[in-house]
């Protein structure tokens, strides 16, 4: 058997028939297939290298900046003794907002803020090692303040609160009448916490709690406008033209109070539910005012504050606010905040133009 070897030369010129098989041809243009791959390969991994940004670079770009801090020694008590404790607080801007020391205090859970007042008219708060002598003295977060021998440090995260408040229960942290206050009716596991406004002790309801003065504030503040609303039964008969005198706003023994809206839920001839949407929290003024319409108060019960709703909420249980609407305020606050600090220096700047 003869085998014919290819000869590409020969094939050009003699124009021979060749032997090579079709395995052959495949297996070749396969070759040629993989090496075209390879280059274009090499070259979109070139073009790739040179474009891309080298990891050190993104590295530092994305890399965070360290908060610079403010580092104390601090001496448990008097200037002889040892320095004991360092504490490192963050110097950030929400830090450093001058404000009372005594709010401060207050604000960082440890007492309210006439105790904490008490405290230092008593020699017992210091500030950077120094005895504070006047509460007027205005402090920051980025300040080591210690009270009774503690230092303050530690800020609760800000919550709030809704509790029912049954009847016969003051809202004071503590009474001279050894009256049950709606502090007693709080799990012991609770941080501080405030009241935001009052309810006297026949009345009953919705109660808002929290551990921020700032939030407790802001809800209180009559310009700020936030909605309380009742539900009163009163005894006697509730005149439609009532609903006027009071949407007008109406003076009681001189003083004067804001427009209330009215509404008459239902009614017989001994008594009356009705509907009462204040935009102002002064004392007792509910019963102060129905007294001067000659009516009197049998039942009043805060069903909501702001946009907070007692619900189905049984008397005497407490339920924390989500901390998503807590934030919502906190920001609404803020807002709000700058807003006035804008307005206070527009003045100033057109007085010095």
């Amino acid at each position: 058997m003869t085998i014919k070897w290819r000869n590409k030369n020969s094939d050009k010129k003699t124009g021979s028939k060749s032997s090579f098989t079709k395995n052959d041809q495949r297996k070749t243009d396969e070759k040629k297939s993989s090496k075209s791959t390879k280059k274009a390969t090499e070259k979109t991994t070139k073009d790739f290298n040179d474009r891309k940004p080298s990891i050190k670079n993104s590295e530092n770009k994305f890399k965070k900046e360290k908060t610079p801090t403010k580092t104390y020694k601090y001496r448990s008590s008097g200037r002889n003794e040892p320095m004991l404790e360092t504490v490192n607080v963050p110097n950030n801007k929400a830090n450093l907002q001058p404000e009372r020391i005594a709010k401060v205090i207050a604000n960082l859970g440890y007492c309210s803020r006439r105790q904490a007042e008490a405290l230092i008219e008593e020699g017992l708060v210091y500030c950077n090692n120094e005895k504070v002598t006047h509460p007027s003295l205005k402090v920051t977060l980025s300040d080591i303040i210690k009270v009774e021998g503690k230092i303050l440090t530690k800020k609760h995260e800000s919550g709030m609160w809704i509790l029912h408040k049954p009847k016969g229960y003051v809202t004071t942290t503590s009474d001279p009448e050894n009256r049950p206050t709606v502090f007693d009716l709080l799990p012991k596991h609770l941080p501080r916490l405030l009241s935001v406004g009052r309810l006297d002790i026949n009345s009953e309801g919705l109660l808002l709690l929290t551990n921020d003065s700032n939030i407790a504030t802001f809800l209180e503040r009559p310009e700020n406008k936030i909605k309380r609303t009742y539900k009163v039964r009163v005894f006697g008969e509730f005149n439609k033209d009532y609903i006027l005198k009071l949407k007008k706003g109406i003076k009681v023994e001189d003083i004067h109070y804001k427009p209330i809206n009215a509404e008459i839920i239902s009614q017989t001839k001994n008594n009356a539910w009705l509907k009462l949407e204040l935009f102002e929290g002064k004392n007792r003024e509910i019963r102060k005012i129905m007294e001067h319409l000659g009516l009197k108060v049998a039942k009043l019960i805060r069903i909501e504050y702001g946009n907070f709703a007692l619900g189905e909420l049984k008397t005497g249980k407490i339920v924390k606010v989500s901390n998503l609407v807590t934030q919502n305020l906190l920001d609404q606050i803020d807002e709000n905040n700058s807003r006035k600090t804008q307005s206070e220096e527009t003045p100033s700047k057109r007085k010095r133009s």
